[in-house]
């Protein structure tokens, strides 16, 4: 498969996944329909393709905000997302682990990951064709570059669990977050975290990359254990000064909301 992020608003992705072997087109959280249709309007290898599919990640307006309007000048689409999260629009609801078998070969599974949203879903593409990308990950808010969604609707725990949960998928999955978040994840992560050699050299790519004003997707799910400072947090209990993992994850989470890099 291949994937091309379309950049939305002031940081937001949406991507458009297909194959260069079909003619089908599938969108993740088009939220600004106008914007992404200019971009697939633009793009050669987009501009004939028939989008079959919409997968919203979650409810919030910059994700799924469009929803409606798609439904309307495409009411043969598939609008896929959580069956918890009142997606706008959603004629295709999806529970943890149900399997979808596109029209373009995919295959994708939900992965429900309560925290940002009670109906959060990762969306996990498997392509056995051998074209380009093999395996990618939609992660929403869940999970960013180095980073990881505020808890608007779960807590901690639910938050480690979502983490673990992306950890199964085999390492080499690339990772596509939801927002252009990832210079300034590290910079956070990097003082909190500083002995982590991977994560320093992850950020100096990083700021290079946006010099260069490239996009810092996608990642990988291995790069994401590595670096990632929640996925770490099991690990950073005594850094933290805590007992638990549990508590690593709120620890760092209120830490970020607030800027803090030093533990009490």
């Amino acid at each position: 498969m291949r994937v091309v992020p379309i950049k939305l608003f002031d940081d937001n992705y949406s991507y458009a996944v297909y194959t260069p072997t079909s003619s089908y087109l599938v969108l993740v959280d088009p939220a600004d329909y106008a914007s992404v249709k200019s971009a697939i309007a633009a793009n050669p290898e987009l501009a004939s393709l028939q989008v079959t599919h919409v997968f919203s990640t979650h409810k919030h307006w910059d994700h799924s905000g469009n929803n409606e309007e798609i439904a309307k000048e495409l009411p043969q689409v598939k609008i896929v997302g959580g069956s918890e999260d009142n997606i706008p629009a959603c004629n295709t609801p999806v529970t943890d682990g149900q399997q979808l078998e596109l029209e373009n070969g995919l295959k994708v599974t939900a992965l429900h990951t309560p925290c940002h949203t009670r109906g959060h879903m990762l969306y996990y593409f498997e392509d056995s064709s051998g074209n380009d990308i093999d395996k990618a990950v939609f992660t929403g808010d869940t999970i960013f570059v180095g980073g990881c969604g505020k808890f608007f609707e779960g807590d901690a725990e639910q938050m480690l669990a979502a983490m673990e949960k992306a950890k199964t998928l085999p390492p080499d999955t690339k990772l596509f977050c939801g927002h252009e978040y990832t210079e300034a994840n590290f910079r956070w992560a990097t003082q909190v975290d500083s002995e982590n050699i991977p994560m320093k050299q992850k950020y100096e790519k990083v700021v290079e990359m946006r010099q260069q004003g490239n996009p810092t997707v996608p990642s990988s799910v291995q790069e994401e254990m590595e670096t990632n400072i929640f996925m770490r947090a099991p690990l950073l209990t005594g850094l933290l000064g805590v007992g638990n993992p549990v508590e690593a994850m709120h620890a760092l989470r209120e830490m970020k909301n607030s800027g803090k890099t030093q533990v009490n």
